[in-house]
This record gives structure tokens, C-alpha cells and sequence, in this order.
């Protein structure tokens, strides 16, 4: 048995697998991040079954801003650099501001 989602062509197909010796069908479908309005299709035919014919429309939507996770494992480097910067400043302007560089010559 097969499961189709569709936009315009097919985007993903998928076997729908059955659970055990039950009569319940199973399949795990990622969804793009392409928005759009979506068709959930099951075809099934065979000879001397009847036919299985079921749509359903999906519309899917982006996550607002707030529904994001906080902190993101794959943006590690980022928060380290921005930690790092953030220090080098500090310790640029504390030795700026402490050293005689540049700075005024006392003659006596």
C-alpha cells in the first residue's frame, strides 16, 4: 500500500508498513519546508479487492518566530565566536585604556 504527498508532482511516496499481524498500517512522513497546501493520497487496487481511494488536504505553514527552539546544538561555533569577540574587546579596550602607547610624555 502506498502513500502519496503531493503539490503538484509527488513530492514524497512512501510504503505504508502494517503493524504486526493487525489490520493497521503505518508510515513516518517528513514534511518540506516548502509552504503550500498539500494532498494526502492512498491508491489502492487489486484485483479481486475492492479499491481504496482516499485524499486528504494538508496545508503546511513555517513555525512563527517564537515556536523555534531556544538554543540550536548545530550553531555552537556561533555562540562561541560571539563569546570570544566579546572578550577580546573587553581585554582590547582594559589594555587601551592602561597603557602609556601612544598616550602623553611627561618631560622634565
Amino acid at each position: 500500500m502506498q502513500l502519496e504527498f503531493i503539490r503538484l508532482d509527488p513530492y514524497h511516496r512512501v510504503f505504508l508498513k502494517q503493524q504486526g499481524s493487525s489490520s493497521t498500517y503505518k508510515a513516518t512522513l517528513t514534511v518540506p519546508d516548502t509552504l503550500g497546501i498539500y494532498k494526502l493520497k492512498i491508491e489502492y487496487r487489486r484485483y479481486g479487492y475492492s479499491n481504496i481511494e482516499e485524499e486528504t488536504i494538508v496545508s503546511c505553514i513555517q513555525f512563527r518566530h517564537d515556536e523555534y527552539p531556544r538554543f540550536l546544538n548545530i550553531a555552537f561555533p556561533y555562540y562561541a565566536n560571539v563569546f570570544l569577540m566579546m572578550s577580546a574587546g573587553f581585554i582590547f579596550i582594559v589594555f587601551f585604556l592602561y597603557s602609556d602607547v601612544g598616550g602623553s610624555t611627561k618631560k622634565q
